[in-house]
């Protein structure tokens, strides 16, 4: 800022209403992806990352852990834990309802993962049944760019889209993130 010049503070009024805007915003983001992305450009690394790690934090005390055990944990200092669990105790609405919100998450999450390792164990128990599966599989996952798009284009001239061609789907689109 230029010297001499003097900033003007917002308002009380206009400084809410920017908060309102940006929580309603905030209340807009629909998917994990969306969340990363809007992150990824608002906050650098370093704010990021404290800040999941004071929802860590809030979550383990919470739970009942100890600060030795949370700093352990975590990486963090005692007057860090101290600070969380003082908002816990004077309201801690927000970081209750997301704890639970995302503890419900990873249940579901959990038992989806249990399904996929159901289904590899399936898979190694009776290999020759599930052979041209795996075959096709370790062919897609071992693809490049250019042969993955080929197989998407005869995929896409299958008629009846089945549970392989979704399989096989999942996988290109798996690797084409990386």
């Amino acid at each position: 800022m230029a010297k001499g010049k003097r900033r003007v503070e917002l308002s009380k009024r206009e400084t809410e209403k920017l908060l309102l805007d940006f929580c309603i915003a905030l209340s807009t983001i629909k998917k994990p992806a969306e969340a990363v992305c809007f992150v990824q450009d608002i906050l650098s690394s370093t704010e990021a990352r404290m800040l999941a790690k004071r929802l860590k934090i809030a979550e383990l005390l919470l739970d009942g852990w100890s600060y030795g055990l949370i700093a352990k944990e975590i990486k963090v200092s005692s007057s860090t834990i101290a600070k969380i669990n003082e908002w816990l105790e004077t309201s801690g609405d927000g970081y209750r309802i997301l704890i639970s919100r995302l503890k419900s998450v990873r249940k579901i999450s959990q038992s989806a993962e249990d399904r996929v390792d159901e289904s590899r164990s399936l898979k190694r128990r009776y290999p020759m049944y599930y052979w041209p599966q795996i075959l096709l599989e370790s062919i897609v996952e071992g693809a490049s760019k250019r042969q993955q798009e080929k197989i998407r284009n005869a995929l896409e001239q299958m008629e009846k889209k089945n549970e392989l061609f979704h399989r096989i789907d999942t996988l290109l689109r798996k690797s084409s993130r990386m």
